[in-house]
């Protein structure tokens, strides 16, 4: 008997036609998914409520591997940007040019703040080879400087373009104890007085978003070992520490984003703040070489860093929280573990000190 082969075509057929259906109702869950979940805060997962809970993991969940073990239930973003105005500061490196990159995929119409004409044409020219995007608007300005940061705040106003997302971003770890040619602590200036002023003053302009506007401002998980110390902001160079400086600094920082969103909460304008986890940063490579070898293996990428700041400019879910802290997409606790909580008079006293060294720091070269 001579046997032949049988295929089965018509059942290969079936098989294929439930794959595809399987598959068709899987992107279907997917969509309604992304769709219910633009009608909902984002919330802490188990799996990070959690590692909250304790200390090592809380930190691991700083490294790529935290990043990668996140992006497995993340829904991908679907909004564009074309039509909203992004001001960004400190975007010529680092998680700032990396969300820079992103915001200008997305069609955002990006403002962004550098120090010089060079740092504008390098960042101008990776944009562009990277998304083919070439009307990038800059702004110059070196924001440890009040007098260029009230000088951008000037141009910015006069020109009446509402802003919809603003992001401070611009930063610097400075290991050696220096003032700026105001009488400012370079930490204290670059990192807290400014992003302050600039948000502040630039109020009118996000009210006229189409809104929500969002204010995003950048922290870093090593405020989580400080407590807000009022007298170790504008230090002297006795017992400075850049580390711990740059620390004070992001927590007031994020004691601020809670104080905005409280104060504006009527105005159409949602304050986030957000820490990009350990990323390879030119501040990392340059301040920190130790750590930076220490953890090189685990760090993530400026793209990684990055992630969480495009998502709440671009999200509409991210929209719907205020006076958050974010990692990886999800709000997380301000104070790990509870601890460093700083005290009432510590948290009232803040504003008023920015607003007199401000104009201390303006008198001086007026």
């Amino acid at each position: 008997m001579e046997l032949h082969p049988k295929f089965g075509f018509t059942a290969l057929l079936r098989r294929a036609e439930s794959s595809l259906n399987q598959h068709s109702d899987r992107l279907m869950a997917q969509l309604k998914s992304a769709l219910q979940d633009e009608k909902r805060e984002a919330t802490l997962s188990p799996r990070n409520a959690k590692a909250d809970g304790v200390t090592w993991r809380a930190l691991a969940c700083f490294t790529r591997f935290g990043y990668l073990s996140g992006r497995r239930i993340w829904l991908p973003m679907s909004e564009r940007l074309e039509g909203q105005h992004v001001v960004l500061t400190g975007a010529n490196s680092g998680i700032g040019l990396a969300a820079a990159i992103d915001l200008a995929a997305a069609g955002a119409a990006l403002t962004l703040v550098v120090r010089s004409h060079t740092k504008a044409e390098k960042t101008a020219e990776i944009i562009a080879a990277e998304t083919g995007r070439t009307d990038i608007a800059f702004e110059l300005a070196d924001l440890s400087l009040m007098s260029d940061t009230e000088a951008l705040i000037e141009r910015l106003l006069t020109t009446d373009r509402k802003i919809d997302v603003l992001i401070n971003n611009a930063g610097a770890l400075f290991n050696e104890h220096s003032r700026t040619d105001e009488g400012l602590e370079q930490s204290y200036a670059l990192l807290l007085l400014s992003p302050w002023r600039l948000t502040e003053a630039l109020k009118p302009l996000l009210v006229n978003a189409w809104g929500p506007a969002r204010v995003i401002n950048v922290v870093s998980g090593g405020m989580y070992a400080e407590r807000l110390n009022l007298k170790r902001l504008n230090m002297a160079a006795e017992g400075y520490r850049g580390a711990r400086a740059y620390a004070q600094c992001k927590r007031a920082l994020s004691v601020l984003t809670e104080i905005w969103a409280e104060r504006w909460a009527d105005d159409n304008i949602v304050v986030n703040a957000m820490h990009p986890g350990w990323s390879d940063t030119p501040g990392v490579q340059k301040s920190l070489p130790l750590f930076r070898r220490i953890t090189q293996l685990v760090l993530r990428s400026h793209k990684e860093g990055a992630d969480t700041i495009v998502w709440m400019a671009r999200s509409k879910q991210a929209a719907l929280s205020s006076g958050k802290l974010f990692l990886d997409r999800e709000p997380r606790s301000t104070y790990l573990l509870g601890n460093n909580v700083e005290q009432p008079d510590t948290r009232a006293g803040l504003e008023p000190m920015l607003r007199s060294d401000f104009s201390a720091a303006l008198n001086t070269v007026n």
